[in-house]
């Protein structure tokens, strides 16, 4: 069993995801929802070769843009990674106004709690073509 796990995203995320993004909730959720689909494929792919992983209880996440232009700031950064990591954690019960639904996850981690989430960093690295730009999501186990 690993101690870490990644995933690549290519390019750049959308600025649909981030928290300053205009436009319609609806543009935005279905942003959101395209993201988390891809998130939990990109999740469920890294896991393949540990068919008896349980999630993790305690992690550190580092975020790590290769970028080409003009970086994002953090706080946009992270803001766009949200259903990327959201994808990650384990599936769950959510209470809604219409009655629990659930949430599904791969099951990297636990939650993106501050119980689980011990830390979170980002990094960035130049790249010199766009077609190298993206972002990586990594997750590591703490002991």
């Amino acid at each position: 069993m690993p101690d870490g796990l990644s995933i690549s995203i290519p390019g750049s995320p959308s600025a649909r995801l981030g928290k300053s993004a205009g436009g319609h909730w609806r543009t935005r959720r279905a942003a959101w929802n395209n993201a988390l689909e891809t998130g939990l494929v990109l999740w469920r792919e890294a896991l393949a070769p540990y068919p008896d992983h349980i999630p993790w209880q305690r992690v550190h996440v580092e975020v790590m843009q290769f970028w080409c232009g003009k970086p994002l700031d953090r706080d946009n950064l992270l803001g766009r990674m949200g259903a990327y990591l959201d994808a990650g954690q384990a599936e769950r019960i959510i209470e809604t106004r219409n009655g629990p639904v659930l949430r599904p996850g791969a099951g990297v981690f636990k939650d993106d709690g501050p119980d689980c989430v011990q830390s979170l960093t980002t990094r960035y690295e130049r790249v010199r073509r766009r077609a190298e730009a993206r972002v990586v999501l990594t997750v590591r186990r703490l002991s």
